[in-house]
């Protein structure tokens, strides 16, 4: 990989792992097989703006917020010209969603144009900066006052010309395999900017699972030993999703819900990760902002937390969540004093700059503070002896944090290698 190319995976070890566009650089032996024909299901149908409005207002079709990034968000201007361009009769790209097992679509490709269109069918603004249909700046779609004459509206059959305009939709389905529903989106996004698989399962896995990683990331706690982690392509939750899945793996607590065993990792990280989100999708997790709080309060079973925005948040969840989260707290904190700003970095070769945040790193380094929470006041200093061992002089451990990373031998020993470790100092009395 030419270093040019190498810097843009640099501020995480491992961040390639987070895109499908990491592939273009493999190596001609490094390349995954073939996807089984058989396993690919993509339909075709065609709806127009009005069915899909309806079926958006219905909650069959999902549109995540958190997935518009800032830096994609349209301005009055291009949301304009997308009108302008309906009205004119210019033909619309194809939508690809992905349909899940209870019928919904999952909008990947195409939510700026359909959410554009929804917003101006509900009168949230009205068109600007047109140049070729001039006369329709400052026109809304429908008219906000009664008895209002004088307003600017589009008239029935202007109003009909957007809400008739087709739409056909691609629709990935079952039992189409996570990587190829990645590769597949990756392949239509690559006139733009291209959607890394994080914000694609975002999007995918809507529900508890993204509120509780987007909570974790807003923690105080969590920012201080990440600071140079963008939140940005949501490369922070990505980390975070990781961690979990492997924690939960490790406890022996996710489930397979199609199997309805215990979520083994078999170096599938994609299908890894999903079903992860898919398992924690089954649990309750809701974040309620609250108004006035006095004290800053952070408690299990009664979780309240305060971000570093100084927002506080009560939350309402299974126990598997406020566990998780006073837990993964906790852990954030007490590798904050020891650590400080070095926090989840492997030491700095000779003559070399410090390093970024190793993402290996960062899921056994936070397992390892979780399992030790209660022995940190009293050994603390027998727990950063033994961390730095490892992270300095066990060369099996940091070759499972450096090479093939994601692969399951490499998960599986410094996973051994970090129970090893925890084992040894709970016994240490």
């Amino acid at each position: 990989m030419e270093n040019t190319e190498k810097e843009k995976f640099d501020e995480i070890e491992g961040e390639e792992t987070l895109s499908i566009e990491a592939k273009d650089f493999l190596k001609p032996e490094e390349e995954e097989n073939p996807y089984p024909y058989e396993n690919i299901n993509i339909g075709r149908d065609n709806f127009s703006a009005f069915e899909l409005h309806r079926k958006y207002k219905n909650g069959t079709i999902k549109m995540d917020p958190d997935f518009q990034r800032e830096s994609n968000v349209w301005s009055p201007k291009q949301k304009s010209e997308l009108i302008e361009s309906i009205l004119i009769g210019i033909p619309l790209p194809i939508i690809y969603v992905k349909q899940d097992k209870e019928g919904n679509y999952i909008l990947i490709d195409g939510r700026q144009r359909l959410s554009t269109i929804f917003d101006f069918m509900e009168n949230k603004f009205s068109l600007s900066g047109l140049k070729i249909l001039s006369d329709f700046n400052g026109f809304f779609f429908n008219s906000k006052k009664e008895d209002e004459k004088s307003e600017k509206v589009l008239k029935i059959k202007y109003k009909g010309k957007i809400e008739d305009v087709s739409f056909t939709l691609h629709i990935i389905k079952e039992p189409t395999p996570e990587k190829l529903t990645y590769d597949l989106f990756d392949r239509v996004n690559r006139g733009g900017t291209r959607l890394n698989n994080q914000e694609m399962r975002n999007a995918i896995y809507i529900g508890s699972s993204t509120l509780f990683l987007k909570t974790l990331s807003k923690l105080e706690s969590f920012k201080n030993v990440t600071t140079s982690i963008s939140s940005t392509r949501m490369k922070d939750r990505y980390l975070i999703l990781r961690f979990i899945a492997f924690y939960l793996w490790r406890k022996a607590i996710a489930i397979d819900l199609k199997t309805k065993t215990n979520l083994d990792y078999k170096s599938d990280l994609e299908d890894f990760l999903a079903k992860s989100m898919e398992f924690l999708n089954s649990k309750k997790f809701n974040a309620n902002k609250e108004l006035k709080i006095e004290d800053k309060i952070f408690i299990k079973g009664d979780v309240l937390y305060l971000n570093n925005e100084n927002e506080y948040f009560s939350i309402e969840a299974d126990d598997i969540y406020n566990e998780l989260l006073y837990s993964f707290n906790k852990a954030m904190v007490n590798i904050f004093i020891l650590f400080d700003n070095n926090s989840f970095r492997l030491p700095k070769k000779e003559g070399g700059t410090i390093r970024p945040i190793n993402m290996a790193l960062f899921e056994v380094a936070t397992y390892f503070f979780i399992e030790l929470e209660n022995e940190f006041i009293n050994k603390k200093e027998t727990i950063l002896k033994e961390f730095e061992y490892l992270i300095k002089n066990n060369e099996e451990f940091i070759g499972s944090l450096t090479y093939t990373v994601d692969s399951n031998k490499s998960v599986l020993k410094r996973f051994e290698i970090i129970e090893e470790t925890i084992n040894k100092i709970k016994q240490n009395d």
